[in-house]
């Protein structure tokens, strides 16, 4: 690997790689909106963990046979799945 330094307008091999970084060409994900790719497993996470907490309420409901808890696991089911299924588009 070779490098160029410039010395007075002259370039000179000195072994290494010499890179500059145009900063007017960098674009952010926060400019473009774009997740960070942890902020999208965060959210995945999220999702999964709210469908399992919608199937344990849902199966405790069923054993308590209390109607309104397993209408509330049910719909944190649906939520999640529906949160997975945006999210795997």
């Amino acid at each position: 690997m070779y490098a160029v330094a410039s010395i007075a307008n002259q370039n000179f091999v000195t072994g290494f790689i010499k890179m500059e970084l145009d900063e007017k060409n960098i674009v952010t994900q926060e400019e473009t909106g774009e997740k960070a790719p942890i902020d999208e497993v965060e959210d995945r996470v999220e999702a999964t963990m709210k469908k399992l907490k919608g199937e344990a309420k849902k199966n405790v409901a069923d054993g308590l046979q209390d109607e309104e808890l397993a209408e509330e696991g049910q719909r944190l089911q649906k939520e999640a799945e529906r949160e997975l299924g945006t999210k795997e588009n």
